[in-house]
């Protein structure tokens, strides 16, 4: 006997429009690696032109993004300090212990690969600017984790695309 597969009842649409926009929110998904500075923190001026050199360019919200051609953002770089933003009169001059790097999901690209371009930019800032990558948590990021954080993205990307066709 095959054994039996549960699926997620569609959920009627909210007629209020708050309830309308809360329903959309939650079938996103923000997918997060923080880097973290060694010795208390990266010289400002040094973490931006490492973000610049990576296609991050300073824009909405006050923190880093990168755009595809058409203007959308791909993936975000964010202070760990609060407020998250960047004040980049003051940037420069500024000690910062880590950032994170974010992409929203669904986005301009599918899920994997939104996950693969913020491991690429991870990886080569963490070597550019020898911070430690870690997972959403602040764990140090494992080969393990990241096929799990992949893993569960997929799985994201297949369920979102199963409740667009309901």
């Amino acid at each position: 006997m095959a054994p039996k597969v549960e699926e997620e009842p569609p959920e009627p649409p909210p007629g209020d429009p708050l309830e309308r926009h809360a329903a959309e929110a939650s079938k996103q998904r923000i997918v997060a690696l923080r880097l973290a500075a060694p010795d208390g923190g990266w010289d400002g001026h040094q973490l931006r032109l490492a973000l610049e050199a990576e296609g991050l360019r300073y824009g909405r919200y006050s923190i880093f993004h990168r755009e595809r051609e058409d203007g959308k953002s791909l993936i975000y770089a964010a202070s760990m300090m609060e407020p998250g933003s960047f004040d980049l009169a003051k940037m420069d001059e500024q000690l910062i212990p880590g950032i994170s790097l974010f992409g929203i999901v669904p986005g301009p690209i599918d899920a994997p690969a939104t996950f693969d371009l913020l491991l690429s930019v991870g990886r080569h800032l963490a070597e550019r600017i020898k911070g430690q990558l870690q997972d959403e948590q602040g764990s140090t990021l494992t080969a393990q984790r990241i096929l799990n954080l992949r893993e569960e993205l997929v799985h994201f990307e297949h369920r979102h695309r199963r409740l667009r066709r309901s």
